[in-house]
C-alpha cells in the first residue's frame, strides 16, 4: 500500500510487536515451506477481532489468506471484527467474499489518518 502514511519507525514497530502483539494476541504465522522457512502471513487475533491480517505480495492469491481467515472463524466463540482502510478495494473484497458486512466507516480518525471500514462476521 504505497498510499499508506508510515506513522512509526521500524524500531517503533519491533518494539510495538515484541511489548503489544506478541504479549496481547493469538498470534499465528505462516512460512515458506523448504529451508528458507521465511515469514510470509501473519494472524493476530484477540476476543472478537482480527487485529491483523497480512499476507505478503508474492503470496496472495494463493489461498494462504483465506485459510488464516478461516481459522480465525474456526477459533472465534463468536462474531468477529477487524478494520481495513476504504482504499484498499483488494482486502474489502476478500472479506466480503468470506461473510464479512461492512457495519461502518471512518473518516480517519486513526494513526495513520486513512478512512476505513469497520467489517463484521457472524457463525452461520
Amino acid at each position: 500500500m504505497p498510499w499508506l502514511a508510515v506513522p512509526h519507525t521500524l524500531a517503533e514497530d519491533e518494539v510495538w510487536v515484541a511489548e503489544v502483539l506478541l504479549r496481547e494476541h493469538d498470534v499465528r504465522v505462516a512460512c515458506r515451506p523448504g529451508e528458507d522457512r521465511r515469514p510470509v502471513a501473519v494472524l493476530a487475533l484477540s476476543p472478537g477481532w482480527i487485529n491483523q491480517l497480512y499476507v505478503a505480495p508474492e503470496q496472495q492469491g494463493c489461498g494462504l489468506g483465506a485459510r488464516l481467515l478461516r481459522l480465525a472463524q474456526d477459533v472465534a466463540s463468536g462474531p468477529l471484527q477487524l478494520w481495513t482502510f476504504q482504499r484498499n478495494s483488494r482486502a474489502r473484497s476478500f472479506y466480503e467474499r468470506h461473510g464479512f458486512v461492512e457495519v461502518r466507516r471512518t473518516d480517519g480518525d486513526n494513526e495513520e489518518r486513512e478512512p476505513d471500514v469497520l467489517y463484521r462476521w457472524a457463525p452461520g
